[in-house]
């Protein structure tokens, strides 16, 4: 389980500074989402996991911080906070992000590691002939590397030559991009339940919305050259109508006609907010072209979409419960 905690300087005392989100949350990416949401957003913040009767435990003793507390600054707070943990045998979680693997973009000339003799022609060709498809990516250098080199073993095997003299290394490469492309995905998926979050405060305090579920995996299907992993949360309304509910979110910058609401979040990443009965669903799509599937995933070219289908239903109902699409070998 994963406590949320942030510092609220508005307050004087110290068991009212450090505010807890409640319930505790199943998921990371929940928990950062909370924090990064718009009332907590900036403010300090830390998350604690572990075993959820001990972090009941800390919260309990956080909730009688002593008088010496009172003086501690927010960070101070967060560093106390982070002590306590630790002496329930808990676990302060790193929030920051990995920096990126690869930078360089593919350019003749500039080959990838143990590529062949026979290859480096056709490596030319790809970064010149492909230039347009290879510059959808200028923004993900790791995305442009790997469409790159998938785009060279393609050609390789229709000309039956070695693109690489070393198997590994050319694994290894892709093991990077795949993991670089799940932390896109992953951070697609945080933000998406922070903008939901937001969402959720704002027609909580509007008395429009009284709770909302956790998430919880909806559908993985294909759609024209696309695949989509979809999740979904719930927002329980009370007397109003999920009509009032999605012209209140346009209120806030969401857009969308009619009955939906939409919020787009990056490449990779939307969300839909449209009637469930009498409630208002939000539904987080993320999109994939095939090769970043194989490359993902680690299909190999000839996979059938049954198969594709059925493995990225099976690794979204794990992302939900634990915040991992997919485990990259390291």
């Amino acid at each position: 389980m994963y406590a949320a905690i942030w510092i609220d300087d508005s307050k004087k005392r110290a068991n009212e500074k450090i505010v807890v989100c409640h319930p505790l949350l199943g998921r990371l990416n929940t928990a950062i989402a909370v924090l990064r949401s718009q009332k907590r957003s900036g403010a300090p913040s830390i998350i604690i996991s572990g075993d959820g009767t001990k972090i009941g435990s800390l919260i309990a003793k956080l909730d009688t911080a002593d008088e010496a507390w009172d003086a501690r600054t927010s960070d101070q707070l967060i560093t106390e906070i982070a002590s306590a943990a630790k002496s329930f045998g808990l676990s302060v979680v790193d929030q920051g992000e990995v920096t990126a693997a690869i930078r360089r973009m593919p350019k003749p000339k500039e080959y990838p590691l143990h590529i062949t003799k026979e290859a480096k022609p056709v490596w030319d060709m790809i970064t010149v002939e492909h230039r347009d498809a290879l510059d959808q990516y200028k923004e993900d250098k790791p995305k442009m590397w790997a469409l790159a080199l998938i785009l060279l073993q393609r050609y390789a095997k229709k000309l039956n030559i070695e693109p690489f003299s070393k198997d590994p290394d050319d694994i290894k490469l892709r093991r990077m991009s795949a993991m670089e492309f799940h932390k896109r995905a992953n951070n697609g998926n945080v933000k998406a339940l922070e903008i939901i979050s937001e969402a959720f405060d704002y027609l909580h305090t509007a008395r429009i919305a009284a709770r909302i579920t956790g998430e919880q995996f909806y559908e993985s299907a294909k759609h024209k050259s696309l695949y989509y992993i979809t999740t979904i949360q719930i927002a329980r309304l009370n007397a109003a109508s999920p009509g009032q509910a999605i012209q209140s979110l346009r209120m806030i910058g969401w857009g969308g006609t009619g009955k939906y609401a939409h919020r787009n979040i990056n490449s990779l990443t939307d969300v839909l907010a449209e009637p469930e009965g009498k409630d208002l669903a939000f539904f987080l799509t993320t999109r994939m072209t095939r090769d970043e599937v194989i490359l993902l995933f680690g299909f190999s070219e000839d996979a059938s979409d049954d198969k594709i289908l059925k493995i990225m239903s099976s690794a979204g109902r794990r992302w939900v419960k634990t915040g991992i699409l997919v485990e990259i070998p390291r």
